[in-house]
C-alpha cells in the first residue's frame, strides 16, 4: 500500500490563492476591493492597508500581526505561518512566511521546515519589493494567499467583537 504525497507549500499557496480569485458573490470583473492578479506592486499596499486597520499592538510603535495562510477555517489546521511587519516613515514592510512540517511522531507538533521572507518600500505612490526570497510568479500568488488570510482574520476579530444576544 502506498502512501499520499503530501502536495509542496507553494502548490497548496497556488491553490489558495487561484481559488480566492473569485470569492462568492463577485463578478470576474468586478473586484474593487481586491488588487487584480499578480500585480505584486497593488498587493502589497492592499497588504499594507489591510494591516495597518487591524491597528498597532499596545506599547508598540509599528504594525505586527501573525496569520496563517490554507482553506481550512481552522488555523490549527494549516501549515504555512505568515509574520507581516510593517514601520512608518519611511513605510517598510517585512513579511516572514514559513512552512510547517508535522512530525510524525505527533500529528498535532508542527516545526518550521523553510522561512522565507520578502522586504518591500514605498517609493514615490508605489510599493516596491527589495529583496524576495520567493521567484517572480510566484510571489503574486503567496501574496494573494496573504491577503485572503488576513481579511478572514479581520473578519473574525469583528465577529469576536460583536455583542452575543442573550
Amino acid at each position: 500500500m502506498t502512501r499520499p504525497t503530501k502536495p509542496s507549500a507553494a502548490l497548496c499557496l497556488a491553490l489558495v490563492a487561484a481559488g480566492s480569485l473569485l470569492l462568492p458573490g463577485r463578478a470576474a470583473g468586478n473586484q474593487t476591493d481586491a488588487p487584480e492578479g499578480t500585480n505584486v506592486p497593488a498587493l502589497l499596499a492592499a497588504v499594507v492597508s489591510e494591516v495597518e486597520e487591524l491597528g498597532r499592538h499596545p506599547g508598540e510603535s509599528f504594525y505586527r500581526w501573525e496569520f496563517f495562510l490554507g482553506e481550512d477555517d481552522d488555523d490549527t489546521n494549516k501549515d504555512i505561518h505568515a509574520v507581516v511587519v510593517i514601520h512608518d516613515d519611511p513605510l517598510r514592510l517585512r513579511i516572514h512566511i514559513t512552512d510547517l512540517e508535522r512530525l510524525p511522531a505527533n500529528r498535532r507538533v508542527r516545526v518550521a521546515r523553510r522561512t522565507r521572507v520578502v522586504f518591500a518600500g514605498r517609493t514615490g505612490d508605489r510599493m516596491t519589493v527589495e529583496k524576495s526570497d520567493y521567484p517572480e510568479k510566484e510571489l503574486g500568488p503567496v501574496l494573494r494567499a496573504l491577503l485572503k488570510a488576513i481579511r478572514d482574520k479581520k473578519k473574525l476579530l469583528r465577529q469576536a467583537a460583536e455583542p452575543r444576544p442573550s
